[in-house]
């Protein structure tokens, strides 16, 4: 063996190398930021992912359990509202993209009763959390685009949900979150 010899060339990489951007974009860990997620949310390819996500949870069948007497109250409210329990659930789906849903109840006064209206979706990132040392939920802070002062919102008017929540991510977790790098490299 001559250690002298010239080694052979080395073939050509069989993919072209990553550029900067794309490298620092792979490599850049945590959450998707705000703005990545809107413009993730307008992807046709991403759109069409959460829709097959979303029908199969909307598809699945679902009945009230329990006392009869209250089955039937519930069954009556759905029936009073805007819209069903499916469009509430609906709402709540958008937690897979964003990590966090928050739904305004609405309500109204009927035969001296107060019933639900509607359940309507509101946009989640113009609320915070205010969370206990467990890390549940002890109050909404509304933030309005506007860039007006935060107040604190009656948490009795929502319906909170959160997708996948941890110590790392009281706001919960996007699903989007590890399509990110792949979504801003292409």
């Amino acid at each position: 063996m001559n250690p002298f010899r010239k080694r052979a060339p080395s073939p050509p990489p069989a993919a072209p190398p990553l550029s900067r951007v794309q490298r620092d974009t792979v490599a850049r860990p945590g959450p998707a930021e705000p703005g990545d997620l809107v413009r993730m949310l307008r992807d046709p390819v991403i759109r069409s992912a959460l829709a097959v996500k979303r029908k199969g949870v909307i598809a699945a069948p679902w009945r009230l359990v329990g006392d009869p007497e209250r089955c039937a109250f519930v069954e009556d409210a759905f029936a009073r509202m805007e819209g069903s329990p499916l469009t509430i659930v609906d709402g709540a789906l958008d937690a897979l993209a964003r990590g966090l849903s928050v739904g305004e109840i609405e309500w109204t006064e009927e035969d001296g009763a107060l019933r639900i209206r509607a359940v309507r979706p509101r946009d989640p990132s113009a609320f915070g959390l205010r969370l206990d040392a467990a890390g549940r939920i002890e109050g909404l802070v509304h933030r309005p685009p506007d860039g007006g002062g935060e107040r604190e919102v009656p948490i009795e008017r929502f319906l909170v949900w959160r997708h996948e929540p941890g110590w790392d991510a009281p706001r919960g977790r996007s699903d989007l979150d590890a399509a990110r790098p792949h979504w801003r490299a292409k």
